[in-house]
């Protein structure tokens, strides 16, 4: 780990060189996940021609080599240079509702940058912010990240403690990160909703943890300012009362709406190597009868 901190500080020229090589590595040696961003290009934007979508596709490598690298950068990145490099409009509405006692659940993207997205927030918002995260296998990499995540203040709490968590801090007034566009496992619990037309598998945290913290949701929309640089707009969907009715996807909706446009914008800026169709709504149905059949 002590060669991966001292990369961390290169300059950020040769980090973007680096970056240059590793796109021409995973998008014409490697093929990085090839069918995988090929099918789902193919669900999002069945319309458009296929040169276009593999314009996208392109863009798509290029982008993610830049995640990649900025992630390694932000072992070691200042905190003025963060705030530098990532911005933000509409804080005014989070202080708003940390003036009235309202706690704040920020449904993120892996739009962009996801991991200066956390970073920066911490810096730049009113709140304490809660970081929720689901450990990696490789232990000394979990390590890695929850240190690297954690460096301006971010608390991290795995999602299976999350719902604890929430019980012993009902009375804090706090920001929650989450995100949003994950794929939940088959046999754990899930909500469906229309992503791109078609039926896609939600965490239910997505929809659970505002209502249990009783708190407001903002969308982070993430776009790239140009290489390197970034701004967020914190796009207020809802607050209480919430609806109490536990198949509501009232959160989840207007979440998906505003997680399509950003994508539609910046396509090349989304997460298209995450298989997140993998399964269909009739597969999971499938297999979650025989999975509860197998803890009988």
């Amino acid at each position: 780990m002590l060669f991966v901190k001292f990369l961390s500080r290169l300059p950020a020229p040769l980090m973007y060189l680096v970056s240059d090589i590793l796109y021409f590595i995973t998008c014409y040696i490697i093929r990085y996940r090839h069918k995988v961003v090929t099918r789902n290009l193919e669900i999002a934007f069945p319309e458009i021609p296929k040169e276009s979508r593999k314009k996208i596709m392109k863009g798509f490598y290029r982008n993610f080599s830049d995640v990649l690298v900025e992630s390694l950068m932000a072992i070691s990145m200042k905190k003025e240079e963060m705030v530098r490099r990532v911005t933000f409009s509409n804080i005014d509405q989070l202080e708003d509702c940390k003036s009235r006692g309202l706690s704040s659940v920020f449904l993120a993207t892996h739009q962009c940058n996801w991991e200066w997205m956390l970073m920066s927030g911490t810096v730049q918002f009113p709140y304490h912010i809660i970081g929720v995260y689901k450990p990696l296998k490789n232990k000394s990499m979990d390590e890695l990240m929850i240190s690297t995540r954690s460096r301006f203040g971010t608390e991290m709490i795995q999602t299976n403690r999350i719902v604890r968590n929430i019980a012993m801090h009902r009375k804090d007034v706090r920001g929650i990160g989450l995100i949003g566009d994950q794929r939940p496992r088959l046999g754990g619990k899930k909500l469906w909703h229309d992503m791109f037309g078609k039926p896609t598998a939600f965490f239910p945290g997505i929809e659970a943890v505002p209502k249990m913290e009783n708190s407001a949701v903002f969308m982070a929309r993430m776009v790239r300012v140009r290489r390197g640089h970034y701004h967020l707009d914190m796009i207020k969907l809802c607050e209480p009362p919430y609806s109490k009715n536990p198949e509501s996807t009232e959160i989840i909706s207007k979440y998906v709406d505003e997680l399509e446009s950003v994508i539609q914008e910046n396509p090349s800026d989304w997460l298209w190597s995450h298989n997140r169709w993998k399964y269909s709504k009739e597969e999971a149905a499938s297999y979650d009868r025989q999975y509860e059949k197998g803890k009988n």
